[in-house]
């Protein structure tokens, strides 16, 4: 490791690291070795990536990746000029590049959403006219929602006009991605394949285009197909944890208890207080029937980040399942109800919510919203553990009756 960050800092640009791909290739393989090392590995692991990140941020602050896998990209990506590790054209101010840059090194290494928006407002202070930075801040927006910190969602539209302003600005900007995860929330799932589309025009390995394509697989109940996607991405980008998460929470609902856990963990050697795996990996013990090890886990989670609604759902589950209906009920208060309506991957853990305190028809009702919002995992409806309660209704098969006529719909068309 200390070779590389050596090389990181070489003064003679020749012996440096040319791209980021070279830099990954050789983390890579340290990473190969410490995985055939003894017992004594796993905190060696968590160390290589942890000074990865480092490393990246060395790089990236010292203006050493000037073009982005264009040799994978194509012609579309070899594009001239300074580029961020992103791929993006940098901005004049190289002030404001650094500042883009950290905002990428709290987004991948420790998932501080917080801190990567104050990172963007001060790039985008430097020069407002910055592409890449407004294109990354209105994804931030759409962050804010998703990740559990709010629930209102004017954030997903203000997220959607700064990242079409980014477009107005540069239309090779890497927004298309951040568009389809917008439209997923929005409820219009039938624009997603139009911007994942253009995405890969531009770069046929952009990792957000490609994980809201496998998002958009698994949400039709195509499982395989969004597997293969996440592990594309995951191989060219180790330290995108949202890849990884995708796999073990997909491994879940294809009853693979064990493969989603392992999973989870290795995202939470790389980030232990990543409050994505915490939530995944608490959900993945509430489908075992394992409540014990569910509640420890969400124990584990940082003070902090305890009243985020990401990982207030598990709790609200978690006390329901235990029979503590009051302070189930109190836990899933109404602001709670107002995320699970504004995230399209979270509603369905509200109608398992009710379904598991034997509240039928507020279960149904939200099952429905989830189908409405374009939610069509018929299979895992049907074997979901949480849902056993509701299955025996008729309105239930209905809903997937309705989710069987959309496929032929789309089959015909």
């Amino acid at each position: 490791m200390t070779q590389i960050v050596a090389r990181a800092l070489e003064k003679d640009r020749d012996l440096r690291f040319q791209t980021a791909v070279d830099l990954l290739a050789d983390l890579r393989g340290i990473q190969q070795q410490v995985d055939a090392g003894p017992l004594l590995a796993k905190g060696r692991r968590r160390w290589v990536w942890a000074v990865a990140a480092v490393v990246l941020a060395l790089v990236a602050t010292a203006g050493i990746v000037r073009e982005f896998r264009a040799h994978r990209a194509g012609p579309a990506a070899a594009l001239t000029g300074p580029r961020l590790s992103t791929g993006d054209r940098a901005s004049a101010n190289r002030e404001a590049n650094e500042y883009f840059e950290r905002a990428i090194l709290f987004l991948l290494s420790s998932s501080d959403l917080l801190a990567a928006r104050k990172m963007l407002e001060k790039a985008l202070a430097l020069d407002p006219n910055f592409p890449a930075a407004r294109a990354l801040y209105g994804f931030c927006h759409w962050r804010l929602v998703d990740w559990g910190y709010s629930n209102d969602i004017g954030w997903l539209y203000k997220a959607e006009e700064d990242l079409r302003l980014a477009l107005r600005e540069d239309p090779q900007v890497q927004a298309h991605g951040p568009l389809a995860a917008v439209y997923f929330s929005q409820g219009r799932k039938e624009l997603v394949l139009s911007e994942v589309d253009k995405a890969l025009k531009i770069r046929p390995d952009d990792k957000y285009a490609l994980h809201w394509l496998a998002h958009y697989h698994r949400l039709h109940g195509n499982y395989q197909e969004a597997l293969d996607l996440w592990r594309k991405v995951g191989e060219h980008e180790p330290l995108f944890w949202p890849a990884r998460r995708n796999v073990g929470d997909t491994l879940r609902m294809m009853g693979d208890t064990a493969g989603a856990v392992r999973e989870f963990e290795k995202i939470l050697e790389q980030s232990p207080g990543n409050v994505f795996a915490q939530h995944c990996l608490a959900m993945s013990y509430l489908t075992a029937g394992q409540h014990t090890t569910a509640r420890r886990t969400l124990e584990r989670v940082r003070i902090e980040d305890r009243q985020r609604f990401l990982i207030r759902m598990p709790w609200a589950l978690l006390l329901a399942l235990e029979g503590r209906r009051e302070r189930a009920m109190r836990e899933m208060d109404e602001e709670l109800l107002k995320w699970g309506a504004a995230d399209i991957l979270m509603t369905l853990n509200v109608a398992e919510f009710y379904a598991v305190l034997g509240e039928t028809t507020k279960a149904l009702d939200w099952l429905e919203r989830c189908v409405r919002s374009g939610d069509e995992r018929a299979e895992w409806f049907r074997r979901d553990p949480l849902l056993a309660g509701i299955r025996g209704h008729q309105r239930f098969h209905q809903l997937l009756e309705s989710v069987e006529y959309r496929r032929q719909q789309r089959g015909r068309k």
